[in-house]
């Protein structure tokens, strides 16, 4: 029988070595991204923030930064975080860097054309987003799927077929429910939805920079709304 699972024993406190590893390399990634992209004094917003832990990070190492978060379904747990109720509420070019970090592979594409709507509203000129997904194929596939199965208790979502499938990089079905799985989620469909309305500067893998995506477990896109 599945169990409840605090949301940091998901991630960046997973029982799991590797895993935790995964999950705190992600953390370091997106905080040195944010360094280098966010200016003085600038306004950074997490969509689909969680506990508000990215932007706790944040404020610890630039005290400058105006912290935004969007989360619908978590309680920020952190006081200098200003929790948004909608990104309407998000006044016109004001944000300088906008990350959504492990969201955009629970939504659907209806959703992340909405999503690249609101970011080419809030964001000035020469902003960036920074969006990190998970890679569910390759070598990291059946991996998952076993941790997922033994540490957590929940049967895994694919069929042996569609590991292999996934493993050689080829599609599967998308999950039934996309907000509780990452079942047939792939990154580079995503990729080139985004780029439909923004451009795609850079791409990282994580945890492992220098090797190709299919060794890797998360992708980092950078993109910006304008030219620059």
């Amino acid at each position: 029988m599945a169990r409840e699972i605090p949301y940091e024993e998901q991630t960046i406190d997973h029982p799991n070595p590797i895993a935790r590893y995964a999950h705190q390399k992600r953390y370091l990634n997106s905080l040195q991204l944010v360094d280098r992209l966010l200016p003085n004094g600038g306004t950074i917003l997490d969509f689909g923030a969680g506990q508000g832990e990215l932007l706790h990070r944040v404020a610890s190492r630039r005290p400058d930064a105006r912290l935004l978060a969007f989360e619908p379904f978590m309680e920020i747990k952190y006081p200098e975080v200003l929790a948004c109720g909608s990104m309407e509420t998000i006044d016109d070019r004001s944000v300088d860097v906008l990350c959504a970090l492990e969201t955009l592979e629970h939504i659907s594409d209806q959703q992340i054309m909405a999503f690249m709507d609101q970011a080419v509203r809030v964001c000035r000129d020469g902003a960036r987003i920074v969006v990190s997904v998970p890679i569910m194929q390759g070598a990291a596939l059946p991996v998952k799927q076993a941790v997922r199965s033994v540490l957590f208790r929940r049967y895994s979502d694919y069929s042996i077929g569609e590991i292999a499938r996934g493993v050689v990089g080829l599609p599967v079905d998308r999950a039934k429910d996309i907000l509780l799985s990452h079942k047939g989620f792939d990154h580079r469909v995503l990729a080139d939805l985004l780029t439909t309305r923004l451009r795609l500067l850079q791409t990282i893998y994580s945890p492992f920079r220098n090797l190709p995506w299919w060794s890797n477990s998360q992708a980092f896109f950078v993109l910006s709304v304008d030219p620059n």
